[in-house]
């Protein structure tokens, strides 16, 4: 009876316990704080990240920023004592909170696997971003929220002023991929890749903060979503731009970052609509097995900050001629470093005139080949690279290694070339990026003499076999002739 009652009351503090988690989870937590930190924005010391500079490149999943991942409160501790149970909470269901981002720079180069990602803060659920300032690129690889100084705002963004590339695919803008309250905020940006929701401004905005003040200078894209609003996400000039208060300096002058594997190699500062040129681009940094080119070439007239990023493609090792075999493999390989679009340029064939690539040259050739028993000639243009020699491999006609000499022209002369084996392939060295060779298939010689000359020898040694045993039998005779006589 004592065990009974003791498991009913068990399971009517399981009840409760069960009811107070679903109540927590259920809970709608944007009423249970009142957010104040636009009043003390200016002097606020708690929850606050004031003055701090960004240089450093950051890359993540989500929720990524020069400064700040999120602004938000954390609900993952301890859920009711936190929230509902705070001492100075007004009416028990709301408390007083700040969070502040205050006069803080990036310059670096922030990119998000995912979603949210901003020069200031990736996710700002509240608080207040106060005269902050962006000049790094902003990316999203594969998600949406992507802003010059935040990824998406519900909050309060004020004095914001953003110099840059951002690039996503929905929601991206010069300020907020997705913004609330905004004033007072200035944007030179280039919006790259977006495919919906995008702006100077803002990609989207909605309407339970003030949106007042905004400025941008460009002729590519609009305020807010593709639209410009008078006196809210308002169009100007550059020369307009520069005469608005607390501008800053940096403004004044366009910037070109160059980057080579991710790090930067140079950073230039260019008047608004001057041109850069190749000549003021800095050397690409060498990388073992590759070679590189700019993204952008040149800049002419630049208007937006600009990010040039080295290009590297890894070199090709070998090159194999358009001519093949009947086991479907290449006539000609050369080994070197090789860009993508170079082309080994083979002219010749068998003298014969089957398989000729050009008839006439192969015709003109077989004349002026001073060599005995030659099978093919090639002419041979290699693309140039940094190698002053370049090792060839030659496979003779059904993959022939036996009684193959191969003979290169070189100053006017041909010469015997010192070859070695791989495979089915002759090996052999040519110097520059022009070859001549002249192959001689020495075994026909061979085949020849077993096939002619060998039964003409073997019969010529049959006659003289019968005429030595003839002799002797003669001379046999004769000895036994004399003989009888003497004995007569």
């Amino acid at each position: 009876e004592d065990l009974s009652k003791i498991n009913d009351q068990f399971s009517m503090i399981m009840r409760l316990y069960t009811d107070a988690i679903d109540g927590v989870l259920d809970m709608d937590y944007s009423t249970v704080y009142e957010d104040n930190s636009q009043e003390d924005a200016e002097s606020s010391t708690d929850a606050t990240i004031a003055d701090c500079t960004n240089r450093g490149t950051v890359r993540g999943d989500l929720n990524v920023s020069g400064i700040a991942g999120t602004m938000a409160i954390e609900y993952d501790f301890d859920l009711e004592g936190n929230v509902t149970g705070i001492e100075n909470a007004r009416l028990n269901s709301t408390f007083l909170t700040k969070c502040v981002l205050r006069h803080n720079i990036n310059d670096g180069s922030v990119t998000a696997q995912k979603s949210y990602a901003g020069g200031i803060v990736g996710l700002q659920e509240m608080g207040t971003i106060l005269r902050c300032e962006n000049y790094g690129r902003i990316s999203s690889t594969a998600g949406n929220y992507v802003g010059g100084i935040a990824g998406q705002s519900l909050s309060y963004i004020t004095n914001g002023y953003a110099k840059c590339t951002v690039s996503g695919e929905e929601y991206v803008a010069g300020i907020a991929g997705s913004g609330s309250g905004m004033e007072h905020c200035c944007a030179m940006v280039r919006v790259q890749d977006a495919s919906a929701y995008y702006g100077a401004i803002a990609g989207d905005m909605d309407n339970s903060g003030t949106v007042a003040g905004n400025y941008f200078v460009s002729d590519e894209i609009a305020g807010i979503d593709r639209i410009s609003y008078s006196g809210k996400a308002e169009p100007v000039s550059y020369e307009e731009l520069l005469e608005m208060e607390g501008l800053p300096g940096r403004f004044q002058m366009m910037s070109v970052v160059f980057y080579a594997d991710g790090e930067e190699v140079k950073r230039l500062l260019c008047p608004y609509k001057s041109d850069v040129s190749p000549q003021l681009y800095p050397d690409i940094p060498a990388k073992e097995g590759f070679y590189a080119d700019w993204d952008i070439r040149e800049i002419p007239g630049i208007l937006y900050d600009e990010d040039v990023t080295a290009e590297y493609v890894r070199y090709l090792t070998t090159l194999a001629s358009a001519q093949t075999r009947g086991n479907g493999q290449s006539v000609l390989l050369v080994d070197g470093m090789f860009k993508q679009e170079a082309e080994l340029l083979v002219d010749g064939g068998d003298l014969a005139g089957n398989d000729a690539v050009n008839a006439e040259t192969v015709k003109y050739r077989a004349d002026d080949i001073p060599l005995n028993n030659v099978k093919e000639y090639w002419h041979i243009t290699i693309p140039a690279d940094e190698n002053e020699q370049h090792q060839l491999r030659y496979q003779a006609p059904l993959g022939q290694t036996e009684g193959v000499v191969l003979y290169t022209k070189q100053n006017g002369m041909w010469r015997k070339a010192d070859t070695g084996l791989m495979g089915i392939y002759h090996l052999f060295t040519v110097e520059g990026t022009e070859a001549e060779i002249a192959v001689c298939i020495q075994d026909g010689q061979l085949k020849d003499y077993l096939l002619y000359g060998a039964p003409a020898v073997l019969g010529a040694a049959f006659v003289l076999v019968l005429l030595i045993r003839k002799s002797k039998k003669r001379k046999k005779d004769k000895i036994s002739v004399e003989a009888g006589a003497e004995e007569k």
